[in-house]
């Protein structure tokens, strides 16, 4: 009953998050047009990425560890706040060290320096959100998130509508909030910590990174295939409509909450080996596969309008991105939440990261030859069957090693869904 209970405030999060982030979207292209929504995604895709790359994978890892031992909450904590502290200074002397010779090249310093200061703030973010996971402490998770949208729709609705400033300051906006965020994300996690004192353990700090070497590898592989194409579309046919494209992307992954907060919920359960924890994710991939049946046929017939109302017409080509892209998204669908449970079970095995690898080549050889083509409906199609090839991957993986035959993952059941109303019913009430 306690995951049915953490499902659904999650889900009313996330929702509710969601919203208000699509409202900042709205916000964003109606002030500062497809351009200035280009701007802001190349900004906020790199640092993602730099946090992906740079983090030591301390924010997968660190759910994984405290899944298996809570008593080393301390110590996961301190060696966090230490790394992500690491990462920020030597950030700064690669950027006066020369590295401004390159990056200037991209974009401008101010917006540079925006990305170099935000990286270790969302590590450490992202780092004490993974404890608040791996402690299974999703109110102090979902608060969390709740105030980065509404921290952002506040910054943007100041800089942007009130005060019609530009892009730059919209980008100063965002760093602010993420300064909050990670202030409030600290506070979250020492409520949690007994007699809370820094305490680094080297070897802790090496398991870590072990763990979390593997979990970058699969991550920012996943990162990649999914954004990879951004900066492609970018590269042949401008940032205008890396905007359309966002757009659509953004539209798209609304399907995938569902199974994020599935395997967000499932992680640590399967860190901890919890009892049948594998017949459970089971069901919930069957249900969340009915579920992005059902969302997607929604947005095949109200997709347009919705977009034309909120974006404006120009963004109609955005429409039909969104529908090449519905059919890779209901694969994530069937079988992502596999990958997370895979990951939590065994440490982020190898076929993880082959996965993801051989998914990303094929992504980005068909991104070269059809973007330049047919644009971002290239885009799509390479991204939708690159989706389709990693998660048929998971799914083999994950019935070698649970023995469970593919229709119990993948084939709904009725029964489940009566099952899924029923605690939903209780947890209302």
């Amino acid at each position: 009953m306690s995951f049915v209970k953490d499902f659904f405030k999650t889900f009313v999060t996330q929702i509710l998050t969601l919203g208000i982030g699509i409202l900042n979207s709205v916000i964003i292209v109606r002030t500062l047009g497809a351009e200035g929504q280009g701007i802001l995604a190349l900004i906020i895709t790199t640092s993602t990425m730099m946090v992906m790359l740079l983090g030591g994978g301390l924010q997968w890892s660190n759910p994984y560890w405290i899944g298996k031992d809570k008593s080393n909450l301390n110590v996961i904590f301190s060696n966090s706040l230490f790394f992500a502290g690491i990462v920020g200074i030597l950030l700064f002397i690669t950027y006066y060290s020369g590295g401004y010779e390159i990056a200037k090249h991209y974009t401008t310093k101010p917006l540079i320096i925006v990305i170099l200061v935000a990286v270790p703030f969302l590590l450490i973010q992202q780092y004490n959100q993974a404890i608040l996971q791996g402690l299974q402490n999703f109110n102090g998770f979902n608060i969390i998130n709740v105030i980065r949208v509404t921290s952002l729709l506040i910054a943007y609705t100041v800089l942007l509508v009130c005060l019609r400033l530009d892009v730059q300051w919209a980008a100063i906006g965002w760093i602010v909030t993420i300064l909050l965020v990670s202030i409030v994300s600290v506070y979250f996690v020492v409520k949690e910590v007994k007699n809370f004192k820094i305490v680094l353990d080297p070897k802790q700090i090496y398991s870590s990174l072990k763990v979390g070497g593997r979990a970058t590898l699969a991550n920012f592989s996943w990162i990649l295939l999914s954004r990879s194409d951004i900066y492609l579309i970018g590269y042949f046919c401008g940032t205008a409509d890396v905007g359309y494209y966002a757009i659509a992307a953004l539209v798209a992954e609304t399907l995938v909450i569902t199974p994020q907060i599935v395997g967000l919920l499932i992680f640590p359960k399967a860190s901890a080996q919890e009892k049948d924890s594998h017949l459970l994710i089971a069901k919930l991939n069957r249900i969340t596969i009915v579920y992005s049946v059902i969302m997607a046929t929604l947005l095949i017939f109200f997709g347009k309008p919705i977009i034309i109302l909120l974006m404006g017409s120009d963004f109609a080509k955005s429409f039909y991105a969104l529908l090449i892209l519905l059919p890779g998204i209901i694969a994530v669908n069937s079988g992502s939440n596999i990958g997370s449970f895979i990951g939590g079970r065994e440490g982020y095995p190898s076929i993880l990261i082959l996965s993801t690898v051989m998914a990303l080549v094929i992504n980005v050889s068909l991104n070269m030859i059809l973007i330049p083509k047919i644009g971002i409906l290239g885009a799509a199609i390479s991204t939708s069957i690159g989706y389709s090839t990693s998660i048929l991957l998971y799914c083999k993986y994950f019935k070698e090693l649970t023995a469970l035959p593919f229709r119990e993952f993948l084939l709904p059941q009725w029964k489940d869904l009566i099952y899924f109303k029923t605690q939903a019913g209780k947890w209302i009430k």
